[in-house]
């Protein structure tokens, strides 16, 4: 997934956000023909933050989600705009809050981050 193998390094981006609860999700991006793991509210748990959405599995040969939530899946999301330096985020997802749902096309999350306002220019 291109938004992911394209990001900085998060570890140069010089962010103090190794670790933070009030990440949301962000950055939606239509894709096609791939399988998401769909996590209802608070189903699945990355860097301190519990997150819900739709996002791409990383791993094109998973066939369920693991019934240990502590062995992660992997999925193509950005922290904070930055990618992982050896590969992609493991997120720890509750298998009764989530499903995966195969060749979807729709909306993913992209990224985790701290949810800003944008101003309206007056």
């Amino acid at each position: 997934m291109d938004s992911y193998w394209n990001a900085p390094l998060y570890k140069d981006l010089g962010l103090d956000k190794d670790n933070y609860e009030l990440a949301e999700p962000q950055d939606p991006e239509r894709v096609a023909g791939v399988t998401v793991v769909e996590v209802s509210s608070e189903g699945a748990f990355y860097r301190g933050s519990y997150v819900h959405g739709l996002f791409v599995v990383a791993d094109a040969d998973l066939q369920e989600l693991p019934k240990n939530s502590e062995e992660g899946v992997p999925v193509f999301c950005r922290w904070f705009g930055g990618r992982e330096e050896d590969g992609t985020p493991r997120f720890q997802i509750d298998p009764r809050k989530a499903k995966l749902i195969r060749n979807y096309t729709g909306y993913v999350v992209t990224n985790l981050a701290e949810f800003r306002m944008k101003s309206s220019a007056r």
